[in-house]
């Protein structure tokens, strides 16, 4: 497998905790494996902004997009330790809410027939897809009905929503 492509929604809560350890380069304290995980995102500072910040179930939530780089083939069990830790020690405090492999496909679990996504899109996804502009007369910003591609890396085939 090649390199492979996360979005997680993160609570604002968690967001706060994590967000100003992501830039100092010497943090070695209690967050270390979790600041590790959310430096896998390409400038975040960026990525976090191209998403809308919206509140479900009363909970806002912040979209990060991470990319695990194929490792000696080892993209897949990177992101599997990733989640494994974030369920662990962040229970209850991010969501999966799709994955892609580099060609654009979503992770499949192969384990049942037929094959279905491992990380389904989650149903409220585009409530955090940038708005976008309205033709009518006059022109205006309104929210997404769709699901769009946001933040493709170079070389990163667009992704599946379907």
């Amino acid at each position: 497998m090649s390199h492979v492509n996360l979005w997680i929604a993160l609570t604002d809560a968690a967001k706060t905790t994590l967000r100003p350890l992501l830039d100092d380069e010497d943090y070695a304290g209690p967050h270390l494996t979790a600041v590790r995980i959310f430096r896998n995102m390409i400038e975040y500072g960026t990525v976090t902004s191209m998403f809308k910040s919206p509140t479900l179930a009363g909970t806002k939530y912040h979209l990060f997009s991470l990319t695990f780089n194929d490792i000696h083939g080892q993209a897949a069990q990177r992101l599997q330790d990733a989640l494994a830790y974030l369920e662990a020690n962040y229970t209850n405090k991010f969501e999966v809410v799709g994955a892609w492999k580099w060609d654009g496909s979503q992770i499949m679990d192969n384990s049942v027939s037929p094959a279905v996504p491992f990380y389904p899109l989650h149903p409220q996804l585009v409530k955090f897809m940038p708005d976008v502009w309205d033709t009518s007369s006059p022109p205006q910003l309104i929210a997404a009905t769709e699901l769009t591609d946001v933040n493709l890396i170079q070389g990163q085939a667009h992704r599946d929503f379907s």
